[in-house]
């Protein structure tokens, strides 16, 4: 890895992959707020319906460019991060309802991300990758622990052979992840992994993300989002935090390959306990019995990003209240 070096806004432009999602959407527009330009990928930059409102946004008229790019197209990267000095690679499938998850799901996350780091090492201008993994690529162990950190990596014979709801989404996470850091260490790039845990709050997309889905599914009681966040540790973050944190890792002279991004770790019946207490137009029947006690709570540690000097701007009751507000601010029946 080359000695780590601070990359400034207003030099050359950075990239986001994956661009019309929920992460690399709020990305775009957390770089444009703060002096970047922006190129941005798309598998369809010509379509209107989905990307007007990434051309809407402030600053985007002067340093926002679209790129058509495809994880499954090598090469076609390079001319999004042609002269980028940092490139953000958010773009991964998020099909839970794939017939053929093994290729369309896993093997296509692993070879976008390939993909990806190629066209970075075919310019001299790229100084840093971030790339967005998981918490998913860290907490699916083969023995519990308390306290999940960036040493943790998810047992992908273990998500194989229970198979919880979500599990080729969380599979295709390590194996990208694990594959970036390979990738890096032969050819002497620093790429480094952010892994955030469930993300909230408002959202630019046309349609809800599935991340919040999840996390208003105990409101909703949408059933199929219920199956993921029983099935995975329940640790919540907002989205402009989450890339806040993107912005600072490329920013930071940091040393380090993994940091995991979590603002507050709980249990489902202490989630819902917690909504119905800040939220009491919802009451949510579920087993209420370990919602007074902390001793089944496995944290997602965020010691490591946290040491370096970054800090969080939302809580819990920010992201609830923020996640529904926007929820009600375009008309969306919640239940």
């Amino acid at each position: 890895m080359n000695t780590p070096q601070r990359i400034e806004g207003k030099g050359l432009p950075v990239c986001v992959t994956g661009a019309g999602g929920y992460i690399g959407s709020w990305l775009v527009k957390t770089l444009l707020e703060n002096g970047y330009t922006v190129h941005a990928t798309l598998r369809d930059p010509g379509n209107p319906s989905k990307n007007s409102f990434l051309l809407s946004l402030p600053g985007a008229h002067e340093r926002l460019r679209l790129f058509r790019a495809d994880l499954c197209e090598e090469g076609s990267f390079d001319s999004a991060i042609h002269g980028c000095q940092g490139v953000f690679h958010v773009a991964t499938p998020t099909d839970f309802g794939s017939q053929d998850p093994e290729k369309e799901v896993i093997e296509t996350a692993v070879r976008g991300t390939l993909n990806v780091l190629k066209s970075c090492a075919t310019t001299k201008s790229v100084r840093r990758v971030i790339y967005t993994s998981s918490s998913s690529a860290a907490c699916f162990l083969e023995k519990p622990v308390e306290i999940i950190d960036e040493s943790c990596w998810s047992s992908v014979d273990f998500i194989r052979q229970n198979k919880p709801p979500g599990w080729m989404y969380y599979v295709s996470k390590t194996l990208a992840d694990q594959a970036a850091m390979q990738f890096a260490k032969e050819n002497k790039m620093e790429v480094v992994s952010i892994l955030p845990v469930t993300v909230a709050g408002p959202w630019l997309t046309t349609g809800v993300p599935s991340s919040v889905d999840v996390t208003m599914s105990l409101i909703t009681g949408k059933t199929q989002w219920q199956g993921i966040l029983n099935s995975i540790v329940t640790s919540f973050t907002h989205i402009e935090d989450v890339c806040r944190a993107h912005l600072f890792l490329m920013e930071h002279p940091i040393v380090g390959e993994r940091y995991i991004c979590s603002t507050y770790s709980t249990t489902v019946s202490q989630l819902a306990y917690f909504i119905n207490k800040h939220c009491p137009d919802f009451k949510i029947a579920i087993e209420l019995e370990s919602a007074d006690s902390d001793g089944d709570v496995i944290t997602m540690s965020s010691k490591k990003l946290l040491d370096l000097g970054f800090t969080y701007k939302y809580d819990m009751a920010d992201i609830i209240d923020q996640t529904l507000q926007h929820f009600y601010k375009l008309g969306i029946q919640i239940k």
